[in-house]
Parts: C-alpha cells; structure tokens; sequence
C-alpha cells in the first residue's frame, strides 16, 4: 500500500540549459596542406541542452550553427570557399 505522503515513485531531475552565445563559440581548426592548421569560428549559432540527471543516456543537445557565419580571419580564404549550403556543406547530423 501507497501513502499519499510517502510516495513510490521519485521525480527526474531534469533541467534545460540554453548556451549564451554571448559567452561561447563554436570553433574549428583544419589542416591545410599538411603543413599549417587554419582555425576559426562560426558567430551565429545556438544550442540547448535538455539534462537528465538520474539517466544521461535520456540527455541530448540541439545544436543549430550558421554556417554562413563563418569566418578565418581572411577574407581572401572565406571566399574561396563553397557556397554553403546542405548540398556542398555536411550541415545535419545522420
């Protein structure tokens, strides 16, 4: 038998975080022609991360990053790059 002030059943601890753009970035880094490591970041992006603190494998993190946003630090580079978009760029997760 159940009491109504001592239930069975506990409660998830769950929390939502959303990422502050303000304090992150989304950075990568990339080996050009074996010889240097060209890095840069992306400054559109969000991200939300819905936390299970009792199961982390019911955890997950939503990640939306503009890819039309990124910048090297040369122009010159960032031109010579293809058009983004889901057909030339690897933009969703499989």
């Amino acid at each position: 038998m159940t009491s109504a002030t001592n239930p069975q059943t506990t409660e998830t601890r769950k929390s939502v975080w959303k990422v502050d753009p303000t304090h992150s970035r989304v950075e990568f880094s990339a080996k050009h022609m074996m010889f240097t490591t060209v890095k840069g970041h992306f400054a559109q992006f969000d991200a939300e991360i819905d936390w299970n603190e009792e199961d982390l494998t019911k955890s997950s993190v939503a990640a939306h990053i503009d890819s039309n946003s990124l910048f090297t630090g040369e122009a010159k580079r960032d031109g010579h790059l293809p058009p983004r978009t889901s057909s030339t760029w690897r933009t969703t997760r499989r």
